[in-house]
């Protein structure tokens, strides 16, 4: 009797103590998936380590129906995030070296009045104030492009309907997905009945004559874009502010588009827009939305700055091939008497998480740490700049062209410019 009894409560544990495993079992796996997902951790498996994959966070991402000012709207999108946090961890700037000016204020039909500059990999794109230019990569940039029998470089002029509202000025540009994004803007000075110039400070409203009796306005700035093929208008949109779109890139993880006022500090930090690709790419139409700042830390800026931010003009903006990097030029000409110059010039910002950047490197005129940006503020003034890696590119024969980073100096007396090219060293640590 004790031994059949024995029997039968050894087997209630057993089915007691299998219902337990069966029951348990799968909440506990689920935790640890939770875990993982929530934490972002590594665990050791077999020796080797699981890293945690993107694509479980997307999911949870998108199961939770929140939007952030980035939409996520694709795996391939949080790939790309996930890429970026990765290369922004491992990448430090180290130094720059300053390989020469090619072509060296040189008298060309599509310098005249230079603003910017940008690239699509095969082919330069220049704006003047009123003009684009296309020219392939490899052209000679010393001559004339405007008689040249090469079919390939295009010309595009401001479009009729902003310039019947009096914009008469292209900015810095730049390429993406097709697209050749081009801020533009109103005149800063205006004329009155007379025809003589006024400075559009002195009015609130900043309305005035021309000689025709025609009221003129100063408009908010616009972005206006184009086909980079046929340099075909396609549309423009109106930005909130008339100091804005001096420049503009277009951040490669994200895809916004930066841009900003004419100084940048802490108080006025650039400014990000997200960009409705769908309607832009089903109609033609180009739709901006403001998501918030780009701010910048200042606190390692040299002393003798007389701020702390880019308190003078914004020429330039682009953006490393991987967003780690975002690379500005600023300065303005002053006829008499020159002007500040510690400030102005090209500077180098590292890029943390697309709302925020550290400031890291800035030139000098002397060409202290071999970031060299000399020119003469009584008659030069910097204008755009684009980041274009050359350094094993066939098609540039000029080994000072043969950097990453290309800015503008206008001569704004001859009209002459000349291009600085910048070898920026990165170190990864990974």
């Amino acid at each position: 009797m004790k031994t059949e009894a024995k029997i039968k409560r050894n087997l209630m544990v057993f089915l007691i103590g299998l219902l337990a495993i069966l029951f348990f079992s799968p909440l506990q796996a689920q935790v640890v998936r939770d875990h993982r997902t929530k934490t972002k951790t590594t665990k050791k498996k077999n020796n080797s380590t699981e890293i945690f994959s993107p694509i479980d966070a997307y999911k949870t991402k998108t199961n939770k129906n929140k939007k952030s000012s980035t939409d996520i709207s694709s795996p391939g999108d949080y790939y790309k995030n996930y890429d970026f946090s990765k290369n922004a961890a491992n990448q430090q700037f180290n130094k720059a070296e300053f390989l020469g000016d090619a072509p060296s204020f040189t008298p060309t039909n599509y310098s005249s009045k230079l603003q910017g500059i940008s690239n699509n990999k095969d082919y330069w794109f220049f704006t003047q104030l009123t003009k684009i230019k296309k020219i392939p990569v490899g052209y000679d940039l010393t001559k004339d492009a405007n008689n040249s029998s090469d079919s390939r470089i295009k010309t595009a002029w401001m479009p009729k309907v902003l310039s019947d509202k009096e914009y008469d000025h292209f900015g810095d540009p730049d390429n993406f997905n097709g697209y050749l994004f081009v801020p533009v803007q109103t005149p800063s000075k205006y004329r009155d009945e007379n025809d003589n110039p006024v400075s559009n400070t002195k009015l609130p409203e900043a309305v005035l004559l021309d000689r025709y009796g025609k009221k003129r306005r100063r408009y908010p700035a616009v972005i206006a874009i184009f086909d980079e093929n046929t340099l075909e208008f396609i549309d423009y949109y109106e930005l909130n502010s008339k100091s804005e779109g001096g420049w503009v890139t277009i951040n490669p993880i994200t895809k916004e588009l930066y841009t900003s006022e004419s100084i940048v500090t802490r108080e006025k930090p650039i400014v990000r827009y997200s960009i409705n690709w769908d309607k832009l790419r089903l109609n033609n139409k180009l739709e901006l939305k403001k998501e918030g700042a780009f701010h910048i830390n200042y606190n390692a800026l040299p002393n003798v700055w007389p701020k702390r931010g880019f308190d003078t003009y914004m020429q330039g903006g682009d953006f490393s091939d991987d967003g780690v990097f975002l690379y500005l030029t600023n300065g303005q000409w002053r006829p008499i008497g020159g002007g500040w110059t510690k400030s102005r010039g090209l500077h180098i910002i590292k890029n943390v998480n697309h709302k925020e950047g550290i400031w890291q490197k800035s030139s000098t005129q002397s060409g202290d740490d071999d970031l060299k940006y000399k020119y003469r503020s009584t008659t030069q003034e910097p204008e755009g700049l684009t980041y274009f890696d050359l350094r094993n590119d066939s098609r540039i024969t000029d080994s000072n062209s043969k950097g990453q980073v290309h800015a503008i100096l206008l001569n704004k007396v001859t009209s002459k410019h000349l291009i600085k090219h910048f070898r920026v060293y990165i170190t990864n640590s990974n």
